[in-house]
């Protein structure tokens, strides 16, 4: 509802429920949310350290697709902080992982990050490849925001190219 304060106080007690009561899943699962709070409110370094903490427990818990989720989450942080090569390592990772327990909708949030990085990047084929299948999957999936923002980053791939006609095109179907 974008009430981030609301979340962050939440999501605060909720970490502090979870560590009096001594449960490791529920510890890294109300961090991994703590970590999409910060994400959203655009402090990027403490989403960074608390997705890494959830990860570490996820990891150790062996819990696949709540892991996924923070791997994209790291990912984005890191992609956002500019720090492209550790984030195209975690996209990567959510990838193969998704991809591994049929998690397709993870796996494609994963290939868009990696897009985002080929494009800004300047590695123009690689990044259409990936964005164009991303919009593709989410389509298919029947996911028309996801759709729209890979689309839109079609857009700005066809943008940094000089490609005014088509990114004008892809804008408007974004």
């Amino acid at each position: 509802r974008g009430r981030m304060d609301q979340a962050l106080a939440n999501g605060m007690r909720a970490l502090t429920t979870y560590s009096e009561a001594g449960t490791a899943l529920g510890q890294a699962e109300a961090n991994r949310l703590l970590g999409e709070v910060h994400l959203r409110r655009g402090q990027l370094s403490q989403a960074a350290t608390v997705f890494d903490r959830a990860l570490r427990a996820f990891r150790a818990l062996h819990t696949d697709v709540p892991c996924a989720r923070a791997l994209l989450g790291a990912a984005e942080a890191n992609r956002r902080r500019a720090n492209p090569r550790h984030a195209g390592d975690l996209f990567e990772e959510a990838r193969t992982l998704a991809d591994s327990i049929e998690q397709p909708l993870l796996a494609a949030a994963a290939r868009l990050g990696l897009g985002q990085i080929a494009r800004q990047r300047g590695e123009a084929s690689q990044a259409r490849t990936l964005l164009e299948d991303v919009a593709r999957r989410f389509a298919a999936a029947d996911r028309p925001s996801q759709q729209a923002i890979a689309t839109l980053e079609c857009a700005r791939l066809a943008l940094s190219r000089g490609e005014l006609t088509q990114a004008r095109d892809l804008a408007a179907r974004g």
